[in-house]
């Protein structure tokens, strides 16, 4: 953080503080981040604050700059959830979702592609979800990256242990 204070002092002269310094912060920390952090945390981190934004309302439009500043210079790739095709900008026939399981769904016998209908597991979390088996208590769970108590309090809404555990 040394370096990163450094820098803040040398571009401090260069901008006017009130209207771009949360921004120089933001670039520079999420820079060190990506010399330090490897990419699946850094997403994990940047999905956590945009989850506690969210959970106080909508995003504002200084929000979503913050978000692409972070993206962009903790070199992630943030996509749009229905993709462009290269035909004038029309979309692309959007995603189905991940059909919703009619009860919760056992961590302990559940294939992988079955574990992604669980809010917050992709296909990373769901191999490292079957990877821990067998699951004696939810809160393994945590072990898995960008897995905090808030999202293992949504996992668990959706999800059981079976009986022979």
């Amino acid at each position: 953080f040394e370096a990163v204070a450094a820098e803040l002092e040398r571009c401090r002269a260069a901008v006017h503080p009130a209207q771009d310094a949360h921004r120089i912060v933001l670039a520079l920390l999420a820079e060190k981040a990506a010399q330090g952090v490897d990419g699946e945390r850094r997403a994990a981190l940047l999905f956590d604050v945009d989850d506690l934004a969210l959970a106080r309302g909508p995003r504002t439009v200084l929000q979503e700059e913050l978000l692409e500043i972070f993206a962009d210079h903790a070199q992630l790739r943030l996509e749009p959830a229905s993709p462009v095709d290269g035909k004038q900008g029309q979309r692309s026939q959007p995603r189905q979702a991940p059909e919703t399981p009619q009860g919760p769904i056992d961590l302990n016998t559940a294939s992988i592609e079955e574990l992604q209908a669980i809010p917050h597991v992709g296909p990373e979390r769901a191999a490292a979800i079957a990877a821990m088996r067998p699951i004696q208590r939810i809160e393994q769970l945590e072990a898995i990256d960008g897995i905090g108590p808030q999202r293992l309090r949504e996992i668990a809404a959706h999800a059981r242990l079976n009986d022979s555990t």
